[in-house]
């Protein structure tokens, strides 16, 4: 504090201003606009786990159709027949049923187009099939069932969905599914449901609920990388083995289903947001990666426009000091200068126009100008008082230069007197000039003896003079 005073006003103001005005004001609008950023970003990710939640909601309302082709044995007392029947040794049978599976698939393929091929086989390894065109594909849809019957028969609701596909021909991409069908009496494996759904429309739809920032990448259910949508919003350096690793770990964490976990992770680019979950129908694990460069760059503009205000702020503050400064030191600049020209010796006294208007200011030559009235009468009276010491040290030296020339003529009386043999001149002379020589060494202080001795020398001069007019005696213990 002793180092601020002794500043300038300028400094102390300026100093002042920011300290107690402007640090105070940036500090909370800054800590306010950290904690509306915190408030934005969480609100923002909320937004985001709701819309993660609505696109596994609709990926389960999508695929719900292809479980109820799945259904058809239990919906359809013919199919549920066919399913059941050894046709060893009724091919007609056979073909009649084959011909009412595929009506029933034609159908309905007209309410649900995204079904591509559907193929059933029955408990005695009899297939029923829909829009398979090759025996190729026939080989190749036998062969992934058997391949996948194992699993689905330990997956949730006896059905797994495979990896998506792409079709050569189309470009579509086609999602492959396998369900163990049971029957609605007993309970008892009837035989196999295959099915591919163009999953392309499902792409379209959850990429349009993705916004520009947000990437959704979806894992099977032997965590393996299925599926990716608007992954371009990741550059090359992001997509990255130990980001993919650290992806895959945190699908490989999702256990609660219908749940959304949440996670962060940094790459090259900054810091993103993940959420996950589990897809009831599927087994799928959904992750949703957020980009915070909105909310960054939102933070980043407001540090900066802050950071703005504070560099304003500290230049009108600078300013501000300048001026009021400059109100504050141009009188007391006059004040000097008054000081410096004034001569205390004539009693002259500052005026107060000359300085200003100020109430501490008038007040302070006032205060000054008592200070000078009483230094021009102390210098006064110090004056008359040494010319009065002046006269006096005259005056006693004109007393001492008396007295000497009083007792030396009493000197040469007395010499004269002894010359012209006259005892009574010389007697008087010589007391008188005891008299005088006593006065001039002895005062103020005298013994009783000397003073006897000099009160002797007056009376033996009154003596003379009065001859025979009174006598004496001294008679001191």
């Amino acid at each position: 504090m002793k180092k601020i005073h002794q500043l300038s006003f300028r400094m102390q103001i300026f100093l002042s201003s920011l300290i107690l005005v402007i640090f105070p004001t940036v500090l909370l609008s800054t800590i306010n606009a950290i904690s509306k950023t915190s408030t934005i970003t969480s609100e923002y990710n909320t937004s985001t786990a709701a819309t993660l939640t609505q696109m596994n909601q609709s990926l389960d309302t999508l695929l719900e159709n292809a479980l109820k082709i799945a259904d058809t044995p239990l919906l359809n007392d013919d199919a549920r027949k066919a399913m059941i029947t050894n046709y060893e040794k009724d091919y007609l049978s056979y073909a009649q049923d084959f011909n009412v599976f595929r009506n029933l698939m034609r159908q309905t393929n007209q309410l649900n187009s995204s079904m591509l091929t559907v193929y059933f086989q029955n408990r005695y390894g009899y297939s029923f099939e829909y829009n398979v065109k090759t025996a190729q594909q026939r080989h190749t849809i036998e062969s992934n069932m058997e391949k996948w019957k194992k699993i689905a028969e330990t997956s949730k609701n006896r059905t797994y969905f495979a990896p998506l596909q792409t079709d050569s021909s189309t470009g579509h991409s086609i999602l492959p599914m396998v369900k163990i069908l049971l029957d609605r009496y007993d309970y008892q494996e009837t035989g196999l449901c295959y099915a591919e759904i163009d999953f392309t429309p499902i792409m379209e739809i959850l990429s349009s609920s993705c916004e520009t920032q947000n990437t959704l990448l979806i894992y099977n259910a032997d965590n393996k990388l299925t599926c990716t949508i608007n992954l371009a919003s990741f550059s090359e350096a992001d997509i990255s083995s130990s980001v993919l690793s650290k992806l895959e770990d945190f699908s490989n964490t999702l256990t609660s289903q219908d749940a959304i976990d949440q996670s962060t992770l940094k790459t090259s680019l900054g810091q993103f947001v993940i959420n996950g979950c589990i897809n009831n129908t599927t087994q799928w694990h959904i992750v949703q990666i957020i980009s915070n460069e909105k909310i960054a760059h939102t933070f980043h503009d407001t540090i900066i426009s802050y950071l703005g205000i504070f560099l304003f702020c500290a230049l009108l503050g600078l300013i501000l000091a300048i001026f009021l400064s400059r109100i504050l030191t141009r009188p007391v600049s006059n004040l000097c200068h008054e000081i410096d020209i004034l001569d205390p010796s004539d009693g002259t006294q500052i005026d107060l126009k000359s300085c200003g208007s100020n109430q501490e200011l008038r007040k302070l030559i006032d205060s000054f100008n008592g200070m000078s009235q009483r230094l021009f009468l102390s210098l006064k009276q110090n004056y008359e008082i040494q010319i009065a010491e002046q006269q006096m040290r005259v005056q006693m030296l004109q007393f001492q230069i008396n007295h000497h020339f009083l007792h030396n003529t009493l000197n040469v009386i007395k010499s004269l007197a002894e010359i012209h043999d006259v005892p009574e001149i010389e007697t008087i002379a010589t007391c008188m000039s005891e008299l005088v020589r006593y006065n001039l060494e002895k005062f103020p202080v005298a013994t009783l003896q000397e003073e006897l001795q000099q009160v002797q020398r007056y009376m033996t001069i009154q003596n003379i003079r009065f001859p025979g007019k009174f006598c004496y005696d001294i008679n001191v213990p």
